[in-house]
């Protein structure tokens, strides 16, 4: 389960990305990239197509691809889901055990656990490419997986979440094995070439 019909844009994506060579030194910038042109084209067309829109992504950069599905995802519900804020606060504060983020993430929905092991299946490859440490990974992608619902005012507070979002982020990668099972596998699969933009594909 790669997230369902409910993430299917997100995995075809995660799929498409996955595809790319990892052990490239300059891919540590993807995720830097800001949404030009091209991304809101992209990012248009996944938010009116979903998956279907992987089929066009051979059209773009990668750099193109990787920025626009950071928005992407930055303009939805975070992927580790608003009401659980508060509970990975909870375990944040009291040490960031791997087993309580794998007892959170297994009370989630199928189609939530099975987007997030995907994902993380993405970003373990990219540390274990040596081109992205974790800490790097946590300042990408903390604010897209974690945020409360309602922004405070308060910069004192908002700097706190900040420095829990990377954190938070920074032990989901060290310990995705144990936290999403499958996490850190890889995604390089005949299954996953099915979404491939070469092959006509789209999602299951």
């Amino acid at each position: 389960n790669k997230g369902g019909t409910e993430f299917a844009a997100e995995a075809a994506v995660i799929d498409w990305l996955g595809q790319r060579n990892l052990s490239d030194k300059k891919v540590h910038e993807l995720f830097m990239t800001q949404t030009d042109e091209n991304g809101k084209r992209l990012l248009a067309a996944l938010k009116g197509s979903g998956a279907r829109a992987a089929n066009t992504l051979d059209r773009y950069d990668p750099k193109v691809v990787a920025g626009a599905f950071k928005k992407y995802l930055g303009d939805k519900e975070p992927l580790l889901g608003f009401n659980n804020f508060q509970r990975i606060k909870s375990i944040h504060n009291t040490g960031n055990d791997a087993k309580a983020y794998a007892s959170l993430v297994q009370s989630m929905s199928q189609n939530r656990q099975g987007i997030l092991s995907h994902l993380f299946s993405l970003l373990t490859q990219l540390v274990s490419c040596g081109n992205m440490k974790p800490d790097k990974i946590a300042h990408v992608f903390g604010p897209v997986l974690l945020r409360p619902r309602t922004t405070t005012t308060d910069m004192m507070e908002m700097m706190m979440e900040v420095k829990m979002q990377k954190k938070v982020v920074e032990a989901l990668v060290n310990n995705a094995q144990t936290i999403f099972g499958g996490g850190g596998g890889a995604i390089h699969s005949p299954r996953a070439a099915a979404y491939s933009p070469r092959s006509g594909g789209g999602p299951p």
